[in-house]
């Protein structure tokens, strides 16, 4: 329950910091990127856990409590990672086979102790040393290929009746095949070269070989937007279309 409190309270206070003015802004874009996609508006439907985001010739169709049982993505069952959530959802890219992807979160904490006589006289005070996310996403491409998604990211804990963000871990994503590697690099940055703390621009670029195939922006929820190479096959472009809706969905 408190959850979707948290996750209604976001939309508002998203919703309610954007401008028409800024919201028309977009976070900066890698040129060769620019000059070779579209962007495609994302358009968000239903109000469960995973919503049913559309973008271009790109849909979530369904999403599910839980692991698919099919042979199309269980890689995750083969590690020995305890997650806290297990979900799914089905993605139709194009006209091809749905694409079936099986999500993992896992969360660890770390938080240090004051002494037993700092604490009896009331002179210590807890100290988060690591608050971490782990987010994974497995799924066989259209060309039947297994891919593995993994991002670790910073979270924020409540110790004391204050929450605490975690100012050591760094964000760190890839996507992989076993063969080909994907990395996903986080920003903040806009067009414009402004910013605001009452107006967070936030996406991903795609990396590979050293050359942006991709990118999302995941906030504001209001105009988020997906690019994606043009020059890229048919199979590698619903790959990075399943990365993008991946991000989205562990956005919100």
């Amino acid at each position: 329950m408190r959850n979707w409190i948290y996750r209604f309270c976001t939309i508002v206070i998203f919703l309610g910091f954007v401008t028409p003015a800024s919201a028309q802004k977009v976070i900066k874009l890698d040129e060769g990127l620019k000059s070779h996609s579209s962007p495609m508006t994302v358009k968000r439907k239903g109000a469960k856990a995973i919503g049913k985001y559309q973008f271009g010739p790109y849909r979530i169709v369904a999403g599910h409590a839980g692991w698919s049982t099919t042979d199309h993505a269980n890689s995750q069952s083969e590690t020995n990672i305890e997650y806290d959530q297990k979900s799914s959802f089905v993605f139709q890219a194009k006209e091809h086979d749905p694409i079936i992807a099986n999500i993992g979160v896992s969360t660890s904490s770390k938080i240090k102790n004051p002494s037993f006589f700092a604490d009896m006289f009331g002179l210590g005070s807890y100290e988060l040393e690591e608050s971490k996310q782990l987010y994974t996403v497995a799924f066989k491409s259209i060309s039947d290929q297994t891919w593995n998604l993994a991002v670790i990211s910073p979270m924020a804990v409540e110790i004391e009746d204050t929450i605490v963000p975690d100012t050591k871990t760094e964000f760190e994503g890839l996507l992989t095949d076993g063969i080909s590697t994907v990395k996903i690099e986080q920003t903040f940055e806009r067009e414009d070269g402004k910013s605001s703390l009452l107006n967070v621009f936030k996406g991903y670029e795609f990396y590979l070989d050293g050359n942006v195939i991709g990118a999302v922006q995941v906030m504001p929820i209001n105009k988020q937007l997906v690019w994606i190479h043009d020059e890229l096959d048919e199979n590698m472009q619903s790959v990075v279309a399943t990365l993008a809706v991946s991000l989205l969905v562990k956005t919100f």
